[in-house]
């Protein structure tokens, strides 16, 4: 019997109809793992959490996505983990300052499930290209 493990994917939002309707589009590929708040999802990584990627909402209650990102990037473990930002804001130098402080894209709210899961895949195959690299 063939066992496929399936990536980790932390999906912060407190949005409830965002992350289940996102784990409804990504489900099969990755094991998903919501929080509904940036301490939460701290708290959470902080335990040791071995993830593969995360996306997270700007805006988020206790611990914003900018702080989570920039706490994110000073550990070692996760400082070339792949983020993408959700911002519900027009606020275009946000979504600047987050690429600054270390997220790898970002997607305006209302957004097309299908593009988060192309720019998900793509990351994928930068990151396989990269290892293949390494090891040839």
């Amino acid at each position: 019997m063939n066992i496929i493990l399936k990536k980790r994917l932390l999906l912060v939002d407190f949005v409830e109809t965002t992350r289940l309707m996102l784990e409804h589009f990504l489900g099969d590929e990755f094991e998903i793992i919501h929080k509904k708040d940036g301490a939460e999802a701290w708290h959470f990584l902080q335990s040791g959490a071995s993830i593969d990627f995360m996306i997270t909402e700007i805006n988020l209650p206790k611990l914003n996505g900018k702080q989570l990102i920039q706490q994110l990037r000073q550990q070692s473990q996760y400082q070339h983990l792949p983020i993408i930002l959700l911002t519900g804001t027009n606020e275009l130098q946000d979504c600047i300052e987050c690429i600054n402080l270390g997220a790898d894209n970002f997607v305006n709210k209302p957004f097309n499930p299908f593009e988060i899961q192309a720019r998900i895949n793509t990351f994928l195959k930068l990151q396989q290209r990269r290892l293949y690299k390494q090891v040839s």
